[in-house]
């Protein structure tokens, strides 16, 4: 079914490369998919999401990501490392807060479809985290950032839309309201369990903690105090 929850503010937009605040977190988590991923259960270790595989150099200046194969974008494009390419480059482009997690990088190759080499002009030691990071650079359709690119690298088209490779895609939007977002059935990884879950806008706590004893949200996840939780 669908699951109803709640955020206390909207970012200035859903593109999932132009902002680190705290409220786009969690509306573009379902919609796309980084290089690599925290363990849930043993942070910091760091696992695969769409890389199956990687690989550093010795000098620390080259990764080489063995990509999934067969991962479809919402739109049914296939991943491959020229889509990969084409989206770290825009987040660059792009030059919003999470630009800094590429400012060292020289450039990158595609081998081959599964193969994406990422080469930095120094070490950076926390490039694998910055891969894993929430805000790390995301997988973008080639095909939407080609067709919808404008005059601003797709910003417009990606404001109230969705490039990804996600569990859900976004399906109804409604600014400043809720916008509704659904499981997309090509997802590449463990299939989830609700079919859509819809997104309130909800500053006031207060507000929050209303519906949610009114059954009207399904979950909500910080703001209350110790004696609303007891």
């Amino acid at each position: 079914g669908t699951l109803a929850f709640a955020v206390v503010a909207e970012p200035p937009n859903y593109d999932c490369h132009g902002s680190t605040t705290f409220a786009l977190v969690h509306p573009i988590a379902p919609h796309y998919s980084l290089l690599l991923s925290f363990d849930g259960k043993e942070y910091p270790k760091v696992n695969g999401d769409l890389a199956e595989s990687w690989t550093v150099s010795p000098d620390g200046m080259t990764y080489t990501f063995k990509l999934r194969p067969n991962v479809k974008f919402h739109d049914g494009t296939t991943l491959d490392s020229s889509a990969m390419k084409t989206a770290f480059e825009r987040r660059t482009n792009v030059n919003s807060a999470p630009a800094y997690m590429l400012a060292d990088v020289a450039g990158y190759e595609t081998p081959d479809p599964q193969t994406f080499v990422v080469k930095l002009n120094k070490p950076v030691s926390a490039f694998l985290d910055y891969m894993a990071a929430p805000y790390g650079p995301k997988a973008v359709s080639q095909k939407v950032l080609t067709e919808q690119a404008g005059s601003d690298f797709a910003q417009s088209y990606l404001k109230e839309r969705d490039g990804g490779t996600g569990p859900f895609t976004i399906t109804e939007f409604s600014v400043g309201n809720q916008y509704k977002v659904s499981k997309f059935n090509d997802y590449w990884g463990p299939k989830p369990d609700a079919t859509s879950i819809t997104y309130n806008i909800l500053p006031d706590i207060s507000t929050q903690r209303l519906k949610f004893e009114n059954g009207e949200l399904s979950m909500i996840i910080h703001g209350l105090t110790a004696s609303d939780i007891k």
